[in-house]
């Protein structure tokens, strides 16, 4: 090879090497200056928390009696009177329920305690409305005392007031009065023990049968029992077990005026008595009553139990070392097979499934 071919050849390689070297130095500073890119960090996107499943709050009241002394405390003092006390329980619901002792008229009232005729003024439902009650039970012994013309007037005003009821006290229509509260079903079928046909309970068993055919929680209202009597009777026991093998999934019974013991039948509620809500009964028992709150879902339905006592025509709810003594009673009385609900029954809320 000529010389000038091997000095240009040795040259370039020399050129080769030091763009080499010099690459290799700038990279190893760039390194040291320059960090490293940092290693890719995989994000996952956001995932809401599952949505809480649906559910319905209801609460659930004994007799409402708004006539005679109930009535003068209205006239002196405001319907509203009547509720101060409990109605902070009210809020969240999305039924509110009792049963309606007497007719909505505009019949004069001549209610006496010798005289147990009960009519209530029409001017108290837009209250009760306001309030948050939704539906009331006409299945009761004074339903009628204005004949089927003050109980179907009475029915009718509820309705114009933007409310509805269910039930009579011969069982001719005792329901189902269904309703429908995001997504889910309930059910209200009443009940009169006292009817004209004896108590019998075809027409009841077929509208739980009804209710259940059409995906509802059926909620039975009876009016039975021994009044003043703080315990059931073998009637009460007997319909109650039907009406739960028939379908019904909850029974809440008035007319003792007086709170009875609470069974769980084949994983299904009964209180057999929540006694008074409002009335004008002096007599110690008579001024104990039990609201009774539901909150359902799809699978289960937890009973919250609201003791209170009758101050001056004011439900009132009882405090502290009242409300603990009242609900152990309730849970040493009530009739389970299931001995892990007495507890819970003691601290008033219970969880049983649907």
């Amino acid at each position: 090879m000529p010389y000038n071919k091997v000095v240009k050849a040795v040259a370039a390689f020399i050129f080769v090497l030091f763009i080499a070297a010099a690459g290799t130095a700038l990279y190893a500073r760039i390194g040291v200056l320059v960090p490293q890119t940092a290693a890719v960090v995989s994000v996952q996107p956001m995932v809401p928390a599952p949505a809480p499943p649906p559910e319905v709050h209801i609460l659930a009241f004994g007799d409402l009696m708004l006539d005679r002394h109930v009535r003068q405390k209205i006239d002196t003092n405001g319907g509203d009177y009547l509720f101060e006390n409990i109605k902070k329980l009210f809020a969240g619901q999305d039924i509110i329920v009792a049963n309606a002792e007497g007719v909505f008229t505009d019949n004069d009232s001549t209610a006496s305690y010798d005289n147990l005729v009960f009519t209530f003024s029409t001017t108290t439902l837009p209250l009760l409305k306001q309030l948050g009650f939704t539906f009331f039970s006409q299945a009761n012994n004074h339903a009628l005392n204005f004949g089927w013309k003050g109980l179907t007037e009475s029915k009718n005003n509820i309705v114009a007031a933007g409310m509805d009821s269910f039930g009579d006290p011969d069982n001719v229509n005792p329901g189902p009065l269904v309703t429908q509260v995001n997504g889910i079903k309930v059910a209200f079928v009443g009940y009169d023990q006292f009817s004209a046909k004896n108590g019998d309970d075809t027409s009841a068993l077929a509208a739980i049968a009804t209710a259940k055919a059409q995906g509802a929680f059926v909620i039975v209202y009876p009016h039975w029992g021994i009044e003043y009597q703080s315990t059931t009777t073998e009637f009460q026991r007997t319909e109650a077990h039907r009406f739960v093998d028939a379908g019904a999934d909850a029974i809440l019974g008035g007319h003792p005026h007086v709170v009875e013991p609470i069974e769980i039948y084949n994983g299904k509620a009964i209180f057999y008595s929540m006694g008074n809500f409002i009335f004008d009964q002096p007599w110690d028992d008579t001024r104990e009553g039990l609201g009774i709150g539901l909150s359902l879902t799809d699978t289960s339905v937890t009973y919250t139990l609201q003791p209170f006592e009758i101050q001056l025509m004011q439900p009132t709810p009882l405090q502290n070392a009242f409300r603990s003594i009242y609900l152990l009673g309730l849970s040493e009385t009530a009739s389970t097979t299931d001995q892990s609900l007495r507890p819970a029954i003691a601290t008033g809320s219970f969880v049983l499934q649907r």
